[in-house]
């Protein structure tokens, strides 16, 4: 079993990540839910899903600092650590009205992240490249304020 967590954004890339078999997969879409909603709701999201189920995270950074962006991730990935051996953390993209600093902050956010998911046994699965200059892209992700597949409560 697959299950994908993530924000907005997940909507429309789970097919991508999985197989479009939804017998395998799980989306799990939290719209504005930051790293630390998403740590705290873990265990809900993952308690039908089996011993080792695989889970693939994506979520924006929103306006949270750099070191406790570091703290919110390191208490999620002691969490998925105790419930799975396979973790996969996706990366951050590109926003694409932000100034060049900002999207510089992101770049340097996902190569410490990358870093610590090496340190942790996690995969990193990067992908600036696919929405790095694509606007409408970008903007067809932030339209959606809701998605299909809501976690159960």
């Amino acid at each position: 079993m697959v299950v994908v967590i993530g924000d907005q954004t997940i909507r429309q890339t789970d097919t991508i990540i999985c197989n479009t078999n939804q017998k395998t997969r799980r989306l799990c879409c939290l719209p504005v839910a930051g790293v630390k909603d998403v740590s705290a709701g873990l265990e809900d999201n993952l308690k039908y899903e089996g011993k080792d189920p695989l889970v693939v995270l994506h979520n924006d950074i929103g306006r949270v600092g750099q070191d406790d962006l570091r703290r919110e991730f390191e208490e999620l990935g002691s969490k998925l650590k105790s419930r799975s051996l396979k973790v996969v953390i996706s990366g951050l993209q590109p926003v694409p009205y932000n100034n060049w600093y900002r999207n510089k902050q992101i770049k340097h956010l996902n190569a410490r992240l990358k870093e610590w998911c090496g340190t942790q046994g996690f995969l990193f699965m990067g992908h600036w490249h696919e929405y790095w200059g694509k606007r409408a892209l970008s903007e067809k992700r932030a339209a959606f304020k809701s998605c299909w597949d809501k976690c159960p409560s």
